[in-house]
């Protein structure tokens, strides 16, 4: 007697982005956003506890921009990592200007 056949499942963002038996990408992000991630192959699987905060912040980003959540986090990441290089490792200014009016960021 056959056994019923279970619907697919759909991989989660949380899920491995690269099939490990075939090395297929299985993120569901445009190509476009391949290019500005990380290369396929140099993926490593993460699981994080994020605040309320933290999980608004990606929210925005996954509405705005149209991406995955997967995205949001790499997009949220290189611009932390921006900021943070520019002010903790080269010691620069970083500023938000808005018309006329500027505000200095410091890191603490």
């Amino acid at each position: 007697m056959a056994t019923p056949r279970q619907p697919a499942r759909r991989r989660s963002d949380a899920e491995d982005l690269t099939d490990s038996e075939n090395g297929s990408d299985t993120s569901g992000d445009p190509p476009t956003a391949k290019r500005r991630g990380a290369p396929a192959g140099n993926v490593t699987r993460m699981t994080v506890n994020v605040g309320a905060s933290t999980t608004a912040a990606l929210q925005l980003v996954v509405e705005r921009e149209g991406v995955t959540l997967t995205e949001a986090v790499r997009r949220l990441i290189a611009y932390g990592e921006l900021i943070y290089r520019a002010s903790k490792v080269d010691g620069k200014d970083v500023l938000i200007r808005d018309g006329e009016v500027s505000q200095l960021v410091l890191l603490a």
